[in-house]
């Protein structure tokens, strides 16, 4: 799960595993005849409209004393700094600006949270917010009392040994296996993202090939402060699991059973499909520079990927293997579902503005639609927050264009065609989350 729920465009598309449609906006083609032109100021009336809201939840009860916990060590450790910080405290003019920048957002993040959309997405911006802290409170610590680097690997190794602990009580426990399966792949997030915090990666500015200073040590010591507060939450929401449950089923039978059925499933209905084919060689009909041959390019070179689920598998994460099967089905599903309506006739050409807000709202109530109707909501909510902010943050990249009357529509194409996969992929979530429980509880 992200840290960072206030996602970015491209942060939108890597929850949806979008890797095509991150690009640029279309160039257009010269061959072509000049696309239409379209009003901008109706244009920004269009992305200005509602959008669906769907807070990330996990099924235990977060208490409103853990969530203040994260908030409290949040603003302990700002107190530790004498805010904001001067040139007599910290000389250098952009590790300064940096650190005040730090703090202001930490601060930030703990107002907002107070006003989250569920306690499980409080906890996650604070997560980050926690981070900040720390690296602002370790920055004043390395000015005024000579703090470094070695100084901190007691509390990286501390993680590490807690890490493994925990993994040694870890079980798979519960009594529906869907409910578990929602709580499980969050914490088995969460024990992976304390993992590598812990450990540290090549690319990570915290490790010793990079030079130490203010910043790389601040940096170090705000890796080890998330994957503390990753490992907590993650201990959290074990144990409140455990304390809810009616009975006890183990349930790691249940959870490989099922996805060695759903894999099977999976390598069936995608044994005819080759990635690296051109979508237009297995679409029967004229796409070419249409806003709809994007997302299914995307779709469609990404069937038969299962990479991610046999790497959570060799990792014992069961859970999130399961979540990542479900996530292939959808982007096969939706796929067909978007080659089935071109080859009927469906046109999602862009001739005017109209067209534009008919396909945004089109993206709106398939996720509304999908969000009210599905079975499943608990595995079907994680998607639809994704296509729920993929919808919100194109309407933000789409101007505004202050500056001028009209927009050529080859312009925002790759923008219409992120608003054609959120409808898409929400459209057959409810049936893939029913199939996945199905397997769960048969």
């Amino acid at each position: 799960m992200s840290d960072d729920l206030r996602a970015t465009r491209r942060g939108v598309l890597a929850l949806a595993g979008s890797a095509v449609l991150a690009g640029c906006g279309a160039l257009p083609n010269p061959l072509r005849s000049s696309p239409p032109t379209l009003d901008a100021a109706r244009l920004d009336e269009i992305t200005t409209g509602e959008t669906p809201t769907i807070p990330q939840t996990v099924p235990v009860t977060i208490a409103d004393a853990h969530v203040q916990g994260h908030a409290d060590r949040t603003r302990t450790l700002l107190s530790e700094a004498p805010l904001p910080f001067d040139e007599g405290e910290i000389p250098n003019g952009a590790m300064r600006e940096e650190m005040n920048t730090a703090a202001e957002a930490a601060r930030s993040t703990v107002e907002e949270s107070q006003n989250a959309g569920s306690p499980y997405e409080a906890v996650s911006t604070l997560r980050d917010a926690r981070g900040k802290g720390r690296t602002v409170a370790t920055a004043w610590a390395y000015a005024d009392e000579g703090l470094r680097r070695e100084d901190l690997e007691g509390d990286a190794n501390a993680l590490a040994d807690d890490v493994a602990a925990f993994r040694d009580r870890f079980s798979y426990v519960g009594d529906d296996p869907v409910r578990a399966l929602l709580v499980y792949e969050s914490i088995e997030s969460l024990v992976a993202s304390a993992a590598n915090n812990a450990e540290g990666r090549p690319e990570n500015p915290r490790t010793r090939r990079l030079a130490e200073n203010l910043v790389t040590v601040s940096e170090f010591a705000a890796d080890i402060e998330r994957g503390r507060t990753a490992l907590t939450d993650a201990a959290y929401l074990f144990d409140r699991l455990r304390e809810d449950l009616t009975e006890r089923r183990v349930l790691v039978g249940t959870f490989e059973g099922a996805l060695d059925q759903l894999l099977d499933s999976l390598e069936t209905e995608t044994a005819d499909f080759d990635g690296n084919d051109p979508v237009s060689a297995v679409v029967d009909a004229d796409i070419e520079d249409s806003p709809v041959e994007l997302p299914l390019e995307y779709l469609h070179s990404d069937i038969a990927r299962t990479g991610s689920i046999t790497t959570h598998r060799d990792d014992g994460e069961l859970a999130s293997a399961l979540d990542a099967v479900h996530r292939e089905f959808t982007r096969l599903r939706a796929f067909q579902d978007l080659r089935d309506r071109v080859e009927s006739g469906e046109s999602f050409a862009v001739e005017s503005t109209e067209d534009v807000a008919a396909i945004r709202e089109s993206a709106v109530t398939a996720v509304e639609t999908a969000l009210d109707e599905t079975a499943e909501p608990g595995l079907s909510r994680k998607v639809l927050h994704n296509m729920a902010e993929l919808v919100a943050t194109v309407d933000e990249e789409v101007g505004p264009y202050d500056d001028r009357e009209s927009v050529p529509a080859d312009w925002i194409r790759r923008d219409v065609g992120e608003y054609i996969y959120a409808a898409a992929v929400a459209r057959v979530t409810p049936d893939v989350s029913e199939t996945v429980a199905e397997t769960l509880r048969n």
